[in-house]
């Protein structure tokens, strides 16, 4: 509960120095009632957020690919080098 109010405390803040924080457009969207846009802005960041996770996964599958594609390259060159 303090950590929510501590981080709304610096929203506030940003959006008196002049750039508006998304936590505190869904706030002003849902006192206006402009629930419309409220449920577009909400569809929009669960968009993103799928976006940026299916990336990190894309990201994530391809570096265990070459750490795996290393790992059997070096075993394969030790297993020549004790053959010689």
């Amino acid at each position: 509960m303090i950590v929510s109010i501590r981080e709304l405390s610096s929203s506030i803040t940003a959006v008196l120095a002049g750039t508006e924080v998304v936590s505190i457009m869904i706030w002003e969207l849902w006192q206006n009632g402009q629930y419309v846009e409220l449920s577009a802005l909400g569809v929009m960041l669960i968009v993103a957020l799928f976006l940026l996770v299916l990336l990190a996964q894309l990201l994530g599958r391809r570096s265990e690919l070459r750490k795996h594609k290393k790992i059997k390259g070096a075993k394969a060159q030790t297993s020549r080098v004790g053959t010689c």
